[in-house]
Order: C-alpha cells, then structure tokens, then sequence
C-alpha cells in the first residue's frame, strides 16, 4: 500500500472499513496507554498542577476517543468506525501536544526565572534560629 492509497477519497472516506485488521491490537495498546499516561499524571504528586491538567485533559480525551474509534470499528459503526475518525483523533493529539510542549517551555521559563529571583533574594534575608 503506497502512500497516496492511504490518503486517497475511497480509503479514508469509506464509512464502514473492515473490522479485520491486524493493526487493532496495535492501535488498543496504544490507545490505552494514552489512557494509562492519563492516570499516571494524575496521581503524580511532583508535577506542576497547571502542567498536570493540561496534560491529562490531552491523554485522557485522545486515549478515550481512540477506544470509541476502536469500538465502533469492531462493531462497525458507520463513520465512526471510519478512518477519517481516526485520523482526526490522531491529529487532536498532534496538535494538542505540540501545543503543550510549546506552552510549557514558555512556562517553564518564566518559572526558572522566578526560581532565580527568589533564590537571589533569599540569599539576603537572615536566616531563622534553632
């Protein structure tokens, strides 16, 4: 199968495709592991709670509609078993994570530099007596 296959009209836009596809385990290990990456973070005490949420709304919103495509192609539901389905989930999560890698070096800059600032500035204040 050759790429311009992939992306042609009647491959991608096919509302029913088989349920038969070696692939499905794949994309069910993957999916859940987004699922799993979700719990982890929200469990995880070390990590930021503004970085936290954003990255569990990502995981958690991109794994659960995978496990829909994933249903829905098993029980081949029209469209929503489609592969269109499924390359729009997989582009939220392009997109969404792209989004929160970039914010997150911004923030945590602004953090590293907060970090420094109080740090210098400690240094100055005396210290507490035992």
């Amino acid at each position: 199968m050759t790429i311009s296959e992939i992306f042609s009209k009647q491959y991608l836009f096919d509302p029913v495709p088989p349920s038969e596809n070696s692939y499905l385990w794949y994309q069910l290990a993957f999916f859940s592991l987004l699922l799993i990456i979700g719990i982890i973070i929200t469990l995880s005490k070390k990590i930021d709670k503004k970085i936290k949420s954003r990255q569990l709304y990502c995981y958690l919103t991109c794994g659960i509609l995978g496990l829909v495509y994933l249903f829905s192609r098993y029980e081949q539901l029209p469209w929503l078993g489609s592969r269109l389905f499924l390359a729009v989930v997989l582009l939220v999560l392009l997109v969404w994570t792209t989004i929160i890698t970039v914010w997150m070096t911004r923030y945590t800059k602004t953090l590293d530099k907060e970090k420094i600032l109080s740090e210098r500035y400690k240094k100055y204040l005396p210290k507490k007596k035992k």
